[in-house]
């Protein structure tokens, strides 16, 4: 029997590694041939490492032959998806104990479902698609935000804030 083991979910450009080693016969399997979906030339090892260069859905087909010559096909869908791209609007400089408002609403990738904000003053995370904030002291702050989507991918960019009296 054919097995595929691996993540139903990649981010593009990167490698995803799937395994067939789990698959099983009677007799030995003397031969996988993976079938990735995309195109790509035909994969002939129990494991494969694969690298999608287009976003979307893509079905990976993996035939087993064990020693007897009997065959067992699988398959797997993996969706292949953008990383979360973060992006903050906001001032590049705010007076001191004046409310500043930042949004993230424009960050990018599959579905966010998470937005954390670290001010960059020591102070506790802040979360939500946009924040207002007021810096009690004046200086140079790194606002960080990261974003995650429904896959546990993030996403993170920074902006620089200036507090003046």
């Amino acid at each position: 029997m054919a097995v595929i083991e691996g993540p139903e979910v990649v981010l593009v450009n990167k490698n995803g590694e799937w395994s067939g080693s789990s698959s099983y016969s009677d007799s030995r399997i003397t031969r996988y041939e993976w079938d990735m979906g995309d195109g790509s030339k035909p994969v002939r090892k129990a494991t494969v490492k694969h690298k999608y260069k287009q976003p979307g859905t893509y079905t990976i087909t993996l035939t087993v032959t064990d020693q007897d010559g009997n065959t067992d096909t699988t398959t797997l869908e993996v969706v292949v998806v953008e990383p979360p791209e973060a992006v903050i609007n906001g001032p590049a400089s705010v007076k001191q104990l004046h409310v500043a408002s930042f949004d993230g609403s424009q960050s990018a990738g599959s579905r966010i479902v998470r937005y954390e904000w670290d001010m960059g003053d020591g102070r506790p995370a802040l979360e939500g698609p946009s924040v207002e904030y007021m810096w009690p002291r004046t200086g140079t702050y790194t606002v960080r935000l990261t974003v995650t989507d429904e896959f546990g991918h993030t996403g993170t960019t920074t902006l620089k804030v200036k507090v003046t009296k």
